[in-house]
């Protein structure tokens, strides 16, 4: 859920015209507020609070540098494990950290990789946004202190910015721009996303709902006198709520004040409080409670009826109550048709709220159904009232626009104002109210048809894909609707105290209530039993008491399957009590159904007083269809209201997560992935398992050596490799992937209508498939599972997830992991270490890097593959078992992490790829000796060299004696790996060649010039030579071979030099130069007619 808060706050980047945000953690930014603010706000709440915990100022060695192409994040041994669970999850994240040991030898190691980090991100980023403030002033206040960049100037990382040993060019405000961004992320900061809201349901709701208990628990019993209960009493538990929530800051918005009040006088804030009984009751007839949180969204108001006892309510307490009853009811189905007025195209919301919109016509049907016949009905319409707010986290009002979708709180509020009494006309009996703060989900679905197999298509036609998905959720449902106060033993009912009722005869539990009318909509009640009454008691509805001599309970049972069908309760009431019964048990038949399941404690105990109750052999037609219903469509299960409640609201919250993220249309089938618990597993379909690493991990290896034994394995599954020849550089493809699952599947299909006829079992497939270069698992996962055509769609799922792993070669300079090297960790189910493990050094990189998959996924298996060969064989049973991944929330959070305002696939550094292919001989001893040339990358100034960097190189060559090789060479583990390819005999001629570089930054030319200097002996081109090629024993030669010659005319040697008749003197030869053109004519002539009989000299294909 913190992936898509990293893409809005990216959003500043556009929309501020920024280069980078900056972002420092502890003593290097002074402890300033406003970056640890929104650290807390990236990496969750918890994570500074661990931070701070610790108690150490290490753990806060930490910053943050997010870009248009890169998040690049600094954190140190001590503080990794809390770092990268979450920087795992990020798509384009660069990590630099050292290991422990070079923090621990090197002194002040640390603190100079720190400073080059920051030096060379921000070199080329001239306008830098910086958090500097904690919070903006609320509107209204005073003395805002403008931002003076000059601050910056006093953290001491931004002092080590102006080192020139340090690649630094002056003051960091000389050559950035700074930019104070507060004000943008306090936008930020009150937004409702997943995460807030995930808070706002875990922390503020249930201390929010906690106060309507107390209120409750201040409710009248028999015993108390009405003239004692006033309005400070009830409103005790509200009023400390809201100066707690005051307490911690000022209110951000202007609301109704926050109270219970009787139902006939509601007060406005100041004025006088009136006891709650009123003239012509002994007892109130309601109170209206309202509760609004001044510095949050969550809003409610309820409306509870003080009686003695459900049978002795007057005509105005039975006016008002059922009333508030249709006022609730139409309030919910109202929420239901406003969620679908925000759909595209569709009515405004007034239609629903307004004058014959279908909430008032919802409203008058219930108050029909009830028996509110004229006048009052004429009365009810006319006054009432519906107010609808939009509000942010904090509670401020928000402005929406028709159609369009926003992730804002709604608050609903409905009241009837100036109810007329019946019993004494002229008079007002008040007002009831009813509301409450509920959330929306939106997402919609690309209504492009999808293509499959006609005979796939018959299968889905019931489906309904292509229209948008409205899901909604009621914060504070979980405060009782309608509140019936029997007296002090209604709020002990759950500890089984005897009191109005009589003696207890036996407390059921958990059953279903179902109502004949409404047969598909279950209530979860608990039903107790006594003497003389039948007690039903459910949160909406309070406890509502049945007495002996008004009903007729029937237990009726499946005798042909009595262990392991539904056992039902009919209750018959009569129409003396209609009047106490709330309006969810009401109908025309005057008849309920209680469902137990089998298994079930409340089984058990019905069962128990079976004697207590007429046993029934049959039931009439209308309930034997409902019985039927439930004892093929329910479960047991589905009795725990809470456990129904919480699939909910994780179905919610993924959907939620998904609208907040996409600003398009989405196929059906990603939604359906999206919000699915994991792929099932299905028998006769296709199992695709991926594996990945970065180059030089030996990844091709390990899957040559599986695809290889699977062939040679007999059994019922067919198994295919999917990967990129050699000399392929193309970068994954999704169109490619998707057609050759779809090949997959047709050919499936049509084996498996021959097998049919011929009664043989459909054979299963296993698909092995390798990614190419650094693509990420999760590009592979997106192709697959969200196939556009479903019947390959629903065919293929998805098996293991390997990650190969070279430790010493996962870096690209000191910790800094390849791209994509911890995302796809995050997704592995399974890691296979490839490292030789030999040296030291090996068994202390695999040590570390176990750590850090620890970190990032401890739920994935790591297994031993050196150099990528597999012995063991439970880790090959590992890999191929065709256990089903289930982790769909990553792909959901690919979906967030690759969309919002800036999509990114272009990580840093950017490598790429360059395939040379030649006729050519080359000689290996040349080729090692360039390969031992080229050093680990340890520092980040390497990566930015004009030449660039080359990481690692594989190919099928020829060395000098004709024979085939495949060579690979990783720079980082220095590791070489020779094997022969192919013996053809010394004697034939050259085959192609191709050699593939992956590098950062490779250009073709320096590469080609590069492997120039690895060419064989034997296909070398000789030079023609000139004086200044002679070397020392060839001029000594020379010279010897002089002294033989006799000397010219005129011309004497004196012993020390050559003297002439003229007196010239000379220490050489006169001959010398003679020797020397002859020598080198000789030579040139010789190396001529050794090139002519030369065939090529590199020959590039």
């Amino acid at each position: 859920m913190l992936l898509l808060r990293w893409n809005v706050v990216r959003g500043i980047l556009q929309s501020n015209q920024l280069d980078a945000i900056l972002l420092v953690l502890g003593v290097d930014s002074c402890f300033n507020e406003g970056c640890s603010r929104l650290f807390d706000f990236l990496f969750g709440n918890k994570l500074q609070q661990l931070l701070k915990a610790a108690g150490n100022e290490d753990y806060e060695d930490i910053f943050v540098i997010i870009t248009q192409t890169a998040i690049h994040l600094y954190c140190n041994p001590n503080n990794a494990h809390f770092v990268l669970p979450m920087a795992s999850r990020l798509h384009d994240v660069r990590l630099h950290c050292l290991s422990a040991q070079q923090v621990e030898s090197g002194g002040p190691l640390s603190e100079d990789y720190k400073a080059r980090v920051f030096v060379s991100v921000l070199k080329d980023l001239p306008k830098i946004g910086v958090p500097y403030c904690g919070s903006v002033p609320i509107s209204g206040s005073t003395g805002v202190v403008p931002f003076d960049p000059m601050k910056l100037e006093a953290w001491p990382l931004v002092q080590a910015y102006a080192a020139e040993d340090l690649g630094g060019h002056g003051f960091f405000t000389m050559t950035h721009m700074v930019v104070d961004v507060t004000s943008d992320l306090e936008a930020l900061y009150s937004k409702l996303d997943p995460m807030s809201l995930t808070d706002l349901m875990k922390k503020g709701v249930p201390g929010y709902l906690q106060q309507w208990l107390g209120t409750l628990n201040a409710s009248p019993s028999l015993g108390d006198h009405a003239g004692s209960l006033t309005h400070e009493r009830l409103s005790e538990s509200f009023s400390l709520y809201t100066r707690h929530r005051l307490a911690q800051g000022p209110p951000v918005r202007e609301c109704e004040p926050s109270g219970v009040w009787p139902g006939h006088s509601m007060p406005i804030r100041g004025t006088s409080v009136a006891p709650l009984s009123d003239n012509h009751h002994r007892y109130p007839v309601h109170m209206v409670c309202h509760l609004c949180d001044p510095r949050g969204p969550l809003c409610a108001w309820r409306t509870y009826f003080p009686t003695p006892t459900p049978l002795e309510l007057s005509e105005d307490a039975w006016v008002v109550q059922r009333l508030y009853c249709c006022l609730s009811a139409a309030v919910q189905l109202g929420i239901e048709a406003y969620v679908e007025t925000q759909r595209p195209q569709k009515c405004h919301w007034d239609s629903v709220f307004g004058d014959g919109g279908c909430h008032y016509q919802s409203f008058v049907e219930k108050c029909e159904h009830m028996g509110l016949a004229e006048p009052l009905l004429s009365a009810f319409r006319d006054n009432l009232e519906v107010v609808i707010e939009h509000v942010d986290l904090v509670g401020r009002s928000q402005q929406t626009q028709r159609g369009v979708w926003r992730p804002l709180l709604n608050q609903i509020a409905a009241k009837v104002h100036s109810i007329p009494s019946l019993s004494h006309p002229h008079e007002v009996l008040g007002t009831v109210a009813y509301g409450d703060t509920f959330v929306d989900s939106m997402v919609i679905l690309d209504e492009v048809q999808e293509e499959g197999s006609q005979e796939e298509e018959e299968q889905h036609d019931e489906q309904d894909e292509g229209q948008d998905v409205r899901p909604f959720i009621v914060l504070t449902s979980s405060s009782t609707r309608v509140r019936r106060v029997h007296g002090a033993q209604t709020l002990q009912f759950a500890a089984g105290v005897e009191g109005q009722w009589g003696d207890s005869v036996g407390n059921v539990g958990d059953v279903h209530l179902v109502n004949p009318v409404a047969p598909d909509c279950p209530i979860c009640v608990k039903l107790h039993v006594y003497k003389d009454f039948l007690v039903i008691s459910e949160p909406v509805f309070g406890a509502v008491s049945i007495p002996n001599k008004d009903m007729q309970s029937q237990l009726y049972n499946n005798e042909d399957q009595p262990a392991t069908s539904p056992v039902v309760l009919v209750v018959k009431f009569s129409d003396a009590i209609r009047r106490s019964l709330p309006v969810e048990m009401l109908n025309e038949e005057n008849t309920v159904v209680l469902v137990t399941w089998p298994h079930t404690m409340a089984r058990r105990n019905l069962e128990q007083l079976k004697d207590f109750f007429q046993r029934v052999h049959e039931l009439p037609e209308t309930l034997e269809k409902i019985y039927h219903s439930y004892a093929t469509s329910l479960g047991p299960l589905e009795v725990d209201k809470d456990a129904a409640i919480r699939s909910y609201e994780l179905y919610f919250s993924k959907h939620f997560k998904l609208a907040c993220s996409l600003h398009h249309p989405v196929r059906s089938r990603v939604l359906q992935c999206m919000s699915s618990s994991g792929p099932a597993t299905m028998e006769g379909k296709v199992v695709v398992s991926i594996v990945t690493g970065a180059p030089g991990s030996y990844q091709d290896v390990l899957v040559s050596g599986l695809s290889d034994m699977m062939s040679k394995t007999e059994g019922d599954c067919k198994w295919i490799l999917l990967r990129q020849p050699l000399d392929r550089t193309q970068e994954f493809s999704t169109v490619q992937l998707q057609e050759s699952l779809a090949t997959i599947v047709l050919n499936m299909q049509k084996k498996a209508h021959g097998r049919r006829r011929s009664l043989v079992t459909t054979k299963r497939c296993h698909v092995l498939l390798l990614t190419p270069g650094l693509t990420g698992a999760l590009e592979v996962l997106q192709a697959v599972c969200t196939h556009p055509q479903k019947y390959v769609a629903v065919a293929c799922t998805i098996g293991a997830i390997v990650l190969c792993v070279d430790p010493t070669n996962a870096y690209i300079c000191g910790r800094t992991p390849f791209p994509n090297l911890l995302h796809n960790l995050n997704l592995a189910t399974i890691v296979a270490l490839t490292g030789s493990q030999q040296l030291p050094k090996h068994v202390t990189m695999a040590q570390e890097f176990q750590q850090w998959i620890k970190y990032c996924n401890p739920q994935c298996k790591v297994i031993s593959a050196p150099k990528g060969v597999i012995s063991r064989t439970s880790d090959v049973d590992l890999i191929v078992a065709e256990k089903r991944w289930k982790g769909v929330d990553a792909l959901m959070d690919g979906h967030i992490s690759c969309s919002g305002h800036i999509c990114v696939h272009t990580l840093e550094p950017k490598f790429n790829v360059v395939v040379l292919r030649f006729m050519t001989v080359l000689s290996k001893t040349l080729l090692d000796q360039k390969c031992s040339e080229l050093l680990p990358v340890e520092s980040p100034e390497e990566l930015s060299l004009p030449e660039g960097q080359i990481y690692h190189l594989k190919g099928c060559v020829q060395f000098g004696d004709h024979a085939s090789f495949r060579y690979e060479f990783t720079r980082q583990s220095s590791e070489l790996c020779v094997t022969e390819q192919d013996q053809s005999g010394s004697g034939e001629e050259p085959v192609p060649s191709v050699m593939v570089f992956t590098g950062i930054g490779l250009k073709e030319d320096v590469l080609k010039l590069w492997l120039q200097g690895c060419q064989h002996e034997a296909t070398v081109l000789l030079p023609m030579r000139t004086k200044e090629d002679l070397t020392t024993d060839e001029l000594h030669q020379l010279k010897q071979r002089c002294q033989q010659l006799p000397l010219p005319p005129g011309l004497y040697f004196t012993g020390h030099y050559y003297s002439s008749l003229d007196g010239e003197k000379s220490t050489e030869h006169p001959l010398l130069d003679d020797v020397i053109s002859s020598y080198l004519a000789e030579q040139n002539a010789t190396a001529r007619d050794r090139n002519a009989s030369t065939d090529t000299n590199f020959i590039w294909i």
